[in-house]
């Protein structure tokens, strides 16, 4: 972080590895010094999520579906039935034993 230039952005999208954190992180507080940092070198942050994308959706659907069906891009879903496994599903996007999208299936 010191090494930041000046007018440096930095764009924060996802925190997936602090899901499962008991609670407030341990070690020394470095945030007095981070917002310092940020401050006198004049760094913006952005977080960038999905849902700020939403309207992206149909002009994304259009250009990428066809790489899809082409082969060009691929991806993998995985699917568990059943309401009661759902939390054991849930759990699984934790510990790295999913692959892909997971999608439950209720019904």
């Amino acid at each position: 972080m010191p090494y930041f230039n000046l007018h440096a952005q930095i764009v924060v999208c996802g925190t997936m590895a602090q899901y499962d954190s008991p609670g407030a992180a341990t070690g020394p507080n470095r945030l007095p010094e981070l917002l310092k940092l940020f401050l006198y070198r004049f760094i913006r942050i952005h977080g960038f999520a999905l849902p700020d994308h939403y309207d992206s959706f149909p002009a994304f659907y259009t250009e990428v579906a066809p790489l899809v069906a082409a082969g060009k891009i691929k991806y993998s879903e995985e699917f568990v039935d059943g309401f009661d496994n759902i939390p054991d599903a849930f759990l699984r996007l934790f510990d790295g034993r999913n692959r892909g999208k997971l999608i439950a299936r209720v019904g």
